[in-house]
């Protein structure tokens, strides 16, 4: 199989792959895999509560935002923002463009710094690995090497977690997507955006991890497309799995999420479910009630 030797442009392709984050590849000379349980055969969800294993206590939130600030070049971008994601729970984060979305994903998976607060994910500090070993990302854009197959690039993908792709997952991910089996024979340069994004989907839904964090998963994809995603979703919400998602679509987020952290310029304007939302502004709508949300006062869009 022809893997790459390095890996450039990959974005924040590298904790979907389990990979070591930018500043920590360049210090190695090159993008390399974390050390993992699964690695030695250990199992992926960690049962340990001491000497750094992230906690699989449930009442200790899946990911916990304390207070988050971050200023870039003395502008504000996120403001004490401060939420939980309950394990087992789906909650959306939803705002308009340049509310800050991205930048308190890029936050939690140690991309950057935030100026103030901190963030914990299953109880341990975001910034060491070992919180994120129980974590799989997609970025809205997914960008894997051209030449590699789609089958090469789950196995690959699989790899650098140190687990296996198998052909049982195979089998679960072409169903669950409606992928014909010969486009994974294909070179993935020769794929759309859509379906690129569908095989970032099967290895980030298929790696077994207890939370997957998306950023705009609906994004590029066509309304059949998008029902099949809607559909991965919701079996792995319904299997228990943790999901923090990012998107515009307030039909997605009503039908997909428990729970929905709604930031505008930088501060949470509302926590809590859709439907509280709507009951708070009495919105036909849950787009009409975030649009109420957003142009109302801070106080009287707290929950």
């Amino acid at each position: 199989m022809r893997l790459p030797r390095t890996i450039r442009g990959f974005g924040d392709l590298s904790l979907l792959s389990g990979l070591r984050k930018p500043a920590e590849a360049k210090k190695s000379g090159g993008f390399a895999p974390l050390i993992r349980c699964a690695r030695s055969g250990g199992l992926p969800y960690p049962k340990r509560i001491m000497n750094g294993q992230p906690s699989t206590t449930i009442d200790v939130p899946a990911i916990r935002f304390s207070n988050v600030g971050k200023s870039i070049n003395q502008r504000s971008i996120l403001s004490d923002v401060r939420f939980e994601v309950a394990q087992g729970r789906t909650v959306a984060i939803v705002g308009v463009n340049g509310a800050g979305k991205t930048t308190l994903l890029r936050c939690l998976l140690d991309y950057i710094k935030p100026t103030s607060g901190s963030i914990e994910v299953f109880g341990l500090p975001s910034t060491l690995p070992a919180a994120r070993e129980r974590l799989a990302f997609l970025p809205e854009r997914f960008v894997p090497p051209g030449h590699l197959t789609g089958h090469e690039t789950l196995v690959w993908l699989a790899g650098l977690r140190g687990q296996a792709w198998s052909i049982e997952q195979s089998r679960q991910g072409l169903e669950q997507f409606a992928i014909d089996p010969l486009a994974l024979q294909r070179p993935l340069r020769l794929f759309s955006k859509g379906m690129t994004q569908k095989i970032g989907l099967m290895a980030t839904l298929l790696a077994n991890t207890p939370l997957i964090v998306l950023d705009e998963p609906m994004s590029g994809l066509d309304p059949q497309a998008r029902r099949y995603v809607s559909n991965a979703l919701s079996t792995a919400r319904q299997s228990g799995r943790t999901l923090l998602f990012t998107s515009h679509s307030m039909a997605d987020v009503e039908h997909l999420a428990n729970d929905m952290a709604l930031i505008h310029q930088g501060e949470l304007r509302f926590f809590g479910s859709p439907a509280a939302l709507r009951e708070r502004f009495d919105g036909a709508s849950l787009d009409e009630s975030f649009l109420q949300c957003i142009e109302a006062k801070e106080l009287q869009c707290q929950p």
